[in-house]
């Protein structure tokens, strides 16, 4: 009788998976039953998976309840009183503490090995700030105030990053599931792997019809009502996390690679530096568009209505949606990961170049600028998590998100409005608009092109350390 090493060496070398009980039609001998019950010590464990239709009401209820607050924000902060100067330091302030805050969430979220807790406590705590706002006592001192507004921003920074590194954790359990099904011999129940996208677009939809919404609630009862409904749909997603998702991932670390490069773990490299690089530029020019738009079309068209820009927005978003659905299935293995950003600098330049020639006396032709929104910005993200997911080391993915969300949407996008804010003016004081988005097409051309020197030359340097840019062996299916 072989020694239990031996024989657990002989099942690892010959059953790589759980093998089917054995001794259903009768009797089974002692040694069989050892062999089986070690074959299934060493067989892989299935994840336990969070239902779908929970992540995408995540993602659709939670950016929206963001969508029925922070879009509006400004508009409760000048109901009470504030000045424009005080208004002006809150969301200055609120970046920066968004920034910080985010990553800590996704430290711990590493930490812990889960995602679960973190969200519930973290929502509910900001549920809870927010709606101290609407206490006299806070809406009286404009520092009790600020405080509080900061702090509700520090606990709502998990849901951005953390929401997306939740879903690529969600997403690679179903991967894991079917790998494991299929080595079992079982019926694979997963017939279409889920993507990154198909679950993002939710928030698309979810931001782009609560934008429209809240504004009308807030119409109908009054500026205060932007609490309720935030406090609601937010209460609702806080629902969803505790009764329909894993307390505790299996494993936080990445599977197996579908690509055959190799996971690097050293952070400071080239590819990723000059991912940053790409990150904060395009941040720098995109708030031209996230912070300007707007004031852009009110200053600059003529008959430039409320309703419009509601319907620039449901625009920007309904063509995200497709975006996000397609773009990782259909092209993530069939292109690199760099040729598809430098698409989205060339594509976002015509977008630009389109803003300052638009004729200033018919606005809606806005409308038929805003579908390039889904390539310029859905295309652009799904790329940027996706590399961000390939550069993220053992264990950080988190975290690695939380960097990417904040330089882009804290760091990239508040620098660009700083600086864009004075250029806008008005001669003499600025330029004007149009001559700032000419400005920013010629800047972003001219990155791409410096973008796709320093990809040839670090190839040409480094010829046999393969990119992790690179595109994958497989589609997603």
């Amino acid at each position: 009788m072989r020694p239990e090493g031996a024989l657990r060496e002989h099942i690892a070398e010959t059953v790589a998976v759980e093998v089917p009980e054995l001794g259903r039609a009768g009797g089974v001998s002692p040694n069989q039953a050892a062999d089986d019950d070690c074959a299934r010590d060493l067989s892989p464990s299935r994840p336990r998976l969070t239902p779908l239709w929970a992540l995408k009401a995540v993602y659709c209820i939670g950016t929206g309840s963001g969508a029925c607050l922070w879009k509006y924000i400004t508009v409760f902060y000048h109901s009470i009183g504030l000045t424009n100067s005080q208004i002006g330091l809150i969301q200055m302030l609120n970046p920066a503490i968004n920034f910080v805050a985010q990553i800590g969430w996704a430290g711990l979220c590493d930490y812990l090995g889960s995602y679960k807790e973190v969200l519930i406590v973290s929502n509910t705590l900001g549920v809870i700030a927010t709606c101290c706002c609407l206490f006299p006592f806070v809406q009286e001192h404009f520092w009790i105030l600020c405080l509080v507004v900061l702090a509700a921003s520090a606990f709502m920074a998990s849901r951005g990053s953390v929401n997306d590194s939740l879903a690529l954790q969600i997403v690679d359990d179903y991967k894991q599931a079917r790998t494991v099904a299929a080595a079992r011999g079982e019926a694979v129940d997963v017939k279409s792997l889920p993507s990154y996208g198909e679950q993002r677009l939710w928030g698309a939809a979810g931001w782009g019809f609560c934008s429209l919404f809240g504004g009308y609630l807030m119409d109908s009862f009054g500026v205060p009502f932007m609490f309720v409904s935030f406090a609601l749909l937010l209460s609702l997603t806080i629902f969803i996390i505790a009764f329909y998702f894993p307390a505790r991932q299996a494993s936080m670390q990445r599977p197996q690679e579908t690509s055959s490069v190799a996971p690097r773990r050293n952070l400071l490299n080239f590819e990723l530096i000059w991912f940053f690089a790409n990150l904060i530029l395009y941040g720098f020019c995109m708030s031209l568009v996230e912070t300007f738009l707007f004031v852009f079309m009110l200053r600059d068209f003529q008959g430039t209505t409320s309703f419009l820009l509601g319907a620039t927005i449901l625009v920007m978003c309904a063509f995200e949606i497709p975006v996000f659905m397609w773009v990782d299935k259909k092209l993530f293995h069939k292109w690199n990961l760099t040729t598809l950003l430098s698409a989205c600098h060339v594509i976002f330049a015509i977008r630009c170049f389109l803003y300052a020639a638009c004729p200033r006396e018919h606005a809606w032709l806005v409308l038929l600028i805003e579908p390039l929104h889904g390539i310029t910005f859905a295309a652009m993200w799904s790329c940027s998590v996706e590399y961000a997911k390939r550069l993220s080391p053992e264990g950080g993915q988190a975290k690695m998100q939380a960097l990417v969300n904040g330089m882009y949407y804290q760091f990239a996008i508040g620098i660009g409005s700083v600086v864009w804010g004075p250029l806008t003016e008005e001669p003499p004081k600025g330029y004007g608009f149009a001559p700032c988005y000419y400005a920013a097409a010629v800047l972003l051309l001219i990155w791409s092109v410096i973008w796709n020197i320093g990809w040839c030359m670090r190839r040409q340097r480094m010829p046999d350390v393969p990119l992790l840019s690179g595109a994958a062996e497989t589609p997603l299916s």
